[in-house]
């Protein structure tokens, strides 16, 4: 294997750990119903299950992180995932 495919790898894999790791803290802190808008904002529209929320968040990361190996621009594309994480923390705490 080449050096720089071999490094490819290694960043994707950290990419898919740190995803792993932000989905777990999102099934640990996050309520059984997430909320996608900010506190003073109230639209009304309805939440959605904690599952969903963390699978769409974990399904942009790891899906992109994978896709990294080959792709370059998979690397941009997980921070996408990594956001939604981070939304749905600041929606929801």
């Amino acid at each position: 294997m080449r050096q720089d495919d071999m490094k490819r790898v290694m960043i994707a894999g950290g990419l898919f750990i740190i995803g792993v790791v932000m989905a777990v803290i999102s099934w640990i802190i996050l309520p059984d119903a997430v909320s996608m808008q900010f506190k003073g904002w109230q639209t009304g529209v309805p939440a959605f299950p904690k599952f969903m929320a963390v699978l769409i968040a974990f399904g942009f990361s790891s899906a992109f992180s994978v896709l990294s190996v080959k792709y370059e621009e998979g690397v941009k594309y997980t921070f996408i995932g990594y956001g939604l994480h981070v939304l749905y923390w600041i929606c929801n705490l």
